[in-house]
């Protein structure tokens, strides 16, 4: 484990101090590392000496990566050698060692994983996405799992929400998911979604300029960013390019975060870029007039508050906290996942064709940035969760 520790001088005291846990290797390392700069540095700038612990050393994991192998890849089981119980154990003793040294008033940890077997003096405030019953049976990676898994991994949340002082959800989805599944009370529970992980640095104004150049451009450009090609319905929105051609609109697709599956014929308006460095996905973002990522499973997005940072309208399905993140005609829509290309592809084609909607649409969408997808606005939030949990 490696910890770094820094204080902002001027208000060392005036808020109670904080242990950032951020489980690496088990989580979605894109978003969720992100959110861990954008959360330690946002908490120092407002007061909180901030201790990040990076919980990467796994000690004695290998013969459960093994058995990880042997589970998912030979025997096409779900498996997560993360909610081990003796893996569990090792995050708490390692987690717990740091803790005595640096004493902190709270303990703040991505995921529930880190801190289920975890004796705290510090009173816990986990903050996620959605819980373990949140991913089973809808990820692919939480399918067809064992009856072993399945008791370790709900096992595991009820240890983690009985452990927690206070539990952040990032949608009211996730939260109805956890008390319907571990029986956690509505009182222990907040809802805090995730701020954008890039910053377009765009004003009101210039975001207004931006998107009459759009409305009144040739091509309709959209954007599918993602790492995971089937989950995140890579080869829907594709189908939904070619039905918007099919309605006269001239489209580029770009696709960013991974290439499509090899072996695949793409149409000539797709243009796989891959993963790519930030600055270059915010130039493809801020030229973009949609960004479209139907999903089969998900649960609260990101790049949908990335792309409200560049008034960049989204279109998703309704699933997971989607919905919540996504507000209709705000900045932009979600549709059904029976819902086929065609209306994803209508609905863009009225949008462009009316007059002054999409720049309405992008201006709804940046001020849905300004006001609720961003983390000053977040991090204000967590910070008084904090120092009402750290006053106790």
């Amino acid at each position: 484990m490696s910890a770094v520790s820094s204080i902002v001088p001027e208000a060392a005291h005036s808020r109670p101090s904080v242990a950032l846990v951020c489980l690496r290797g088990a989580i979605n390392m894109a978003s969720w590392l992100g959110n861990a700069g954008a959360v330690e540095n946002g908490l120092k700038t407002r007061g909180h000496a901030v201790e990040r612990l990076n919980v990467d050393n796994e000690g004695f994991s290998l013969p459960l990566k093994a058995k990880q192998f042997a589970m998912t890849r030979l025997l096409q089981h779900g498996y997560s050698r993360h909610r081990e119980p003796a893996m569990l154990t090792h995050y708490g003793r390692e987690i717990s060692r740091s803790l005595r040294k640096s004493r902190p008033d709270v303990v703040l940890s991505f995921t529930a994983m880190p801190v289920a077997q975890l004796a705290s003096d510090a009173p816990i405030v986990i903050w996620n996405d959605t819980s373990f019953a949140g991913m089973m049976d809808f990820y692919p990676n939480f399918m067809n799992m064992t009856k072993a898994s399945i008791r370790d991994g709900h096992a595991m949340e009820r240890a983690a929400h009985a452990r927690a002082e206070l539990i952040l959800y990032s949608s009211r989805w996730a939260a109805g998911v956890a008390m319907d599944a571990y029986g956690v009370p509505e009182k222990k529970i907040r809802i805090l979604g995730f701020g954008a992980n890039v910053e377009s640095g765009l004003t009101e104004k210039q975001n207004a300029i931006v998107a009459k150049e759009k409305a009144t451009g040739h091509v309709c450009r959209l954007l599918w960013i993602g790492v995971e090609w089937e989950r995140k319905g890579g080869a829907v929105a594709i189908e939904i390019a070619a039905r918007l051609e099919d309605l006269g609109v001239p489209v580029e697709l770009v696709i960013a975060g991974c290439l499509p599956p090899s072996g695949l014929s793409l149409p000539a308006f797709v243009r796989p870029v891959g993963f790519i460095p930030r600055a270059q996905l915010a130039e493809i973002l801020i030229a973009s007039h949609f960004v479209v990522i139907p999903s089969v499973a998900d649960c609260s997005p990101i790049a949908f508050a990335e792309a409200s940072a560049f008034g960049v309208p989204s279109l998703g399905t309704r699933v997971g906290g989607i919905a919540e993140v996504i507000l209709d005609d705000r900045n932009g829509r979600v549709f059904g996942c029976d819902d086929p290309p065609e209306a994803y592809a209508a609905y863009i084609a009225a949008v462009l064709a009316e007059d002054g909607r999409y720049e309405s649409l992008a201006r709804s969408t940046f001020d849905e940035f300004q006001t609720r997808l961003n983390w000053d606005t977040v991090l204000d939030t967590a910070s008084g969760y904090l120092t009402e949990i750290g006053s106790n």
